[in-house]
């Protein structure tokens, strides 16, 4: 078996991702888990010191541009389903606190 002569050189890449109209996309998911809610439903009781909440999630598409910086920088436009979960504690409105991409 040979020895690899030399390892492989590392680069620096540097990789971000930019989400289309954000602001209009967080309130979107905000207003649909609103109307997802029951408002007859009530918190059930915890024990002391804990906080009731309710969840609501919903499945959305989202775009965006990928953006690779390295030696070649590259802008690559995507569109993915993300899930996004809001939670309500008591008293409030739902506030977007978690997204996972499906792909």
């Amino acid at each position: 078996m040979k020895k690899p002569s030399e390892r492989p050189k590392q680069s620096d890449l540097a990789i971000s991702a930019t989400i289309e109209e954000s602001c209009m996309l967080q309130l979107l998911v905000e207003t649909l888990a609103e109307s997802h809610s029951d408002s007859r439903s009530r918190f059930k009781k915890v024990q002391p010191g804990w906080k009731a909440i309710r969840t609501s999630s919903i499945e959305a598409r989202v775009s965006g541009i990928l953006n690779l910086s390295g030696k070649k920088n590259m802008s690559i436009p995507f569109v993915t389903g993300f899930v996004f979960t809001c939670t309500k504690a008591i008293k409030g409105k739902y506030d977007l606190t978690w997204s996972n991409s499906l792909s």
